[in-house]
């Protein structure tokens, strides 16, 4: 055998090659064509429509965007000068309708939530949330109109498919409900674990929000993280509560599922706009200047939106979260203070360094033993368990080495009725006390909740 074919045989090809300007020309361009038809179309429609559309058209709309990015990225595109505006176009469009997907989906679904508030407030929320999709939707239409026109430049515009009439309501069809109530076993102790979930998921997300001083933005690793512990939740219940005997007898189960529903939905569309603003604003404005369309979008106000809208309205249904909590467990025959968690932040003084050691201190931990739900101290980036005499016997010494130079912040958290004994005992052992919300307090509150 030939030596040269030998090696040539032996040499390994890339599985990907660089298209040719032909290339690009006669196999690119007329799939991303093909691929473009209802995307455009869809768009289209969007512009002419003078109502807003039903949260189906939004749903579909961010699932062919969706689409486009990945045969865009299939191809490489948002790496190519010519295509990277498109890209981030697309991109665009498909987070800002995936946002306007959960707030119509809200609105349409918010009489099923039979959510916990009076007829002003849940006034004032739906007020506040067709403003919301209001502003959302015109941004949507200047990204709308934008890439059709960059589209026809390009030379990618594609006929539009078939008319779509404004009124128009997709109907979704669904099987008979012929399946018998489910009647579940260890009711109590269901509903007591989504129940108390419920409330530490509300507690960790009051903490995020008294560290807001205007300097601290909410990301998306943050607003991921509150969206996934709500779904997982709303799994919980479907899969525990959802359809059973009890949750026709206590109607305020079905108060909580709405609860839990809308302040997922509201972290999904959190998620969709600070993904929005992270990852492509910054190429949007950076061409803003060369596209007039462009101009009317305020991309620096996506933080705004998040903050007075989404957080403002998520921190007022943890408020009203914990009312609902509290009606449930009484309805359960039991004591809502020794399940309604409350976070209380005190300041030991530091001339009483000497009150506060092993000794005098380690009875805490019998108070917290009395009650089924733990406990917490947090102090310096560290949670402690306040059942726990091991891990007072690590926290006091350390407290202490502070406390030997300045006063201490602490964090207590915990069952209402257990806080409250812990903190008379504090108060009466080492002269604990409440202090004035200040730059310290947020600063203990940002560090204990990382």
């Amino acid at each position: 055998m030939n030596t040269d074919n030998k090696q040539n045989k032996n040499k390994s090809q890339s599985l990907v090659q660089i298209m040719t300007e032909e290339e690009i020309k006669k196999i690119f361009i007329p799939k991303l064509k093909s691929s473009t038809k209802n995307f455009f179309s869809i768009l289209h429609h969007l512009i002419l429509f003078k109502k807003i559309p039903h949260s189906n058209f939004f749903f579909v709309l961010s699932k062919e965007s969706d689409n486009m990015e990945i045969f865009l990225d299939d191809y490489g595109a948002r790496n190519n000068q010519k295509f990277y505006y498109f890209g981030e176009l697309v991109a665009s469009i498909r987070w800002i309708s995936i946002a306007i997907s959960y707030s119509t989906h809200i609105l349409s679904r918010i009489n099923s939530y039979k959510l916990f508030w009076k007829n002003e407030e849940k006034e004032k929320f739906i007020s506040d949330l067709e403003n919301e999709i209001k502003i959302n939707v015109f941004t949507l239409k200047i990204f709308a109109k934008e890439i059709l026109s960059v589209s026809k430049e390009m030379d990618i515009f594609s006929p539009y498919e078939k008319e779509i009439q404004e009124n128009e309501k997709p109907i979704k069809k669904i099987l008979p409900a012929d399946i018998y109530q489910k009647t579940i076993s260890e009711t109590k102790e269901r509903i007591f674990d989504i129940l108390m979930k419920f409330l530490e998921i509300g507690e960790k997300f009051e903490m995020f929000m008294k560290k807001r001083d205007g300097k601290i933005k909410p990301t998306e690793e943050i607003l991921e993280d509150f969206r996934s512990s709500f779904h997982r939740l709303q799994a919980l219940y479907d899969t525990y509560i959802k359809n059973t005997d009890i949750e026709e007898k206590i109607s305020f189960l079905t108060s909580l599922r709405g609860q839990i529903s809308v302040n997922l939905y509201l972290f999904e569309i959190g998620r969709a706009l600070i993904h929005l603003d992270e990852r492509h604003t910054k190429a949007i404005e950076s061409l803003s200047s060369q596209r007039p369309m462009l101009k009317n979008i305020s991309c620096n106000k996506i933080q705004d939106e998040i903050k007075n809208f989404i957080l403002l309205y998520t921190e007022i249904f943890t408020q009203k979260g914990k009312e609902l909590a509290e009606n449930i467990f009484t309805e359960l025959n039991s004591n809502p203070d020794e399940y309604i968690l409350e976070t209380v932040f005190l300041q030991i003084p530091y001339y009483r360094l000497e009150d506060f050691h092993i000794r005098p201190i380690m009875p805490i931990t019998q108070i917290a033993q009395k009650y089924s739900i733990n406990s917490y101290l947090y102090f310096n980036r560290t949670k402690y368990d306040l059942k726990s005499p091991l891990e007072m016997a690590i926290a006091i010494p350390d407290i202490r080495e502070t406390l030997s130079k300045e006063n201490v912040d602490i964090i207590i958290q915990g069952p209402k009725k257990s806080v409250k004994e812990i903190v008379e005992f504090l108060k009466n052992a080492c002269g604990a006390f409440y202090p004035q919300e200040s730059i310290k307090d947020k600063e203990i509150i940002s560090k204990s909740s990382d």
